[in-house]
């Protein structure tokens, strides 16, 4: 072998030795562990064959949680700063990032194999300044994606949804204002995203109005295509609930008993016993909800209920407050 061909040779092991090794170096997610399993040929980034559109607050972190851990299942490895796995691709509620077009989204995606699905959550649908065409953005790109919709009880969420704002969002770590002023209005404007100027007020009772989201939801997509999830079972019974996703996507059964470990607090969420990946949900969690006024559960019961109504006509599901 002459010189020139040896040297050639010398080059090419250590482009070899060096992308070997810095793979192997990569820390594990969903993406570096598909590809030692499949194969990096079988591998492609894909549009999402199913999307969580919601509710906030009602349980779309634990769901996409559970079902990130499924094998037949592809999922962004999007975290939060405490390291919560949000799985949010922002795109369809967000002009400027839709502008982008659909190579752009598509390169968002995870690595997946021929035989997983691409599931993601796409939010703020609901807080979106138009949610029409928010909606149709969804189906315009995605016509045949499975929508799967978490719910419980409007006023638990109310609740949640005021705290997480001083927990976590744009009111962060200033003195919340008496819940019960917030929820019956009387404690004047407090602002609810940064980007509109839709009141606090206003945004936490929307978002418990199921029967309004479901209408617009089926207003694009088709029924067969759109799966309710009832986020308080997730949490007290999460098998049960996890099997219905499971048939829903059609995917093969995973999940058993023996994935789930229920904490004897009252309002624990479950862990998941699966192996290399087991893990309990973050401790800010289930936060203690304050006690509310009659008079704002008497507001609340006259106003969730009419629409519990409709809700259960329109999907069989019924909830009593």
């Amino acid at each position: 072998i002459s010189s020139k061909m040896k040297t050639c040779l010398r080059i090419l092991f250590s482009i070899i030795v060096i992308t070997t090794v810095g793979f192997l170096m990569l820390p594990p997610n969903r993406e570096t562990s598909g590809l030692l399993k499949g194969g990096v040929g079988n591998l492609e980034r894909r549009l999402p064959d199913a999307l969580i559109l919601g509710v906030k607050k009602c349980g779309t972190i634990t769901l996409g949680t559970i079902l990130g851990m499924h094998p037949n299942i592809a999922t962004p490895d999007q975290r939060s700063k405490d390291q919560t796995r949000l799985m949010e691709i922002r795109f369809f509620s967000y002009s400027s990032l839709y502008q982008k077009g659909v190579e752009y989204y598509k390169a968002l995606m995870p690595l997946a194999r021929p035989d997983q699905l691409v599931l993601v959550k796409s939010p703020s649908v609901f807080q979106s300044p138009n949610i029409s065409i928010t909606l149709q953005r969804h189906v315009d790109t995605l016509p045949d994606a499975k929508v799967i919709l978490v719910v419980k009880n409007p006023i638990d969420r109310v609740v949640s949804d005021v705290l997480h704002h001083y927990a976590s969002r744009l009111h962060g770590g200033e003195m919340m204002p008496d819940i019960n002023d917030i929820i019956m209005d009387n404690a004047g404007y407090i602002q609810a995203y940064r980007d509109s100027d839709m009141s606090l007020h206003k945004s936490v009772l929307m978002l418990s109005n199921y029967s309004m989201m479901y209408q617009q939801i089926t207003n694009v997509f088709p029924m067969q295509n759109i799966l309710i999830v009832n986020g308080k079972t997730l949490v007290e019974d999460p098998l049960s609930e996890i099997k219905k996703v499971e048939q829903f996507l059609r995917l093969p059964s995973f999940f058993s008993k023996d994935h789930f470990v229920l904490p004897k607090e009252k309002n624990g969420f479950p862990c998941f016993n699966l192996g290399e990946d087991s893990q309990c949900m973050d401790k800010k969690k289930g936060r203690p909800h304050p006690p509310l006024a009659e008079e704002t559960i008497q507001f609340l019961r006259q106003l969730f209920q009419p629409m519990l109504n409709q809700f259960e006509v329109q999907t069989g599901i019924r909830y009593t407050l």
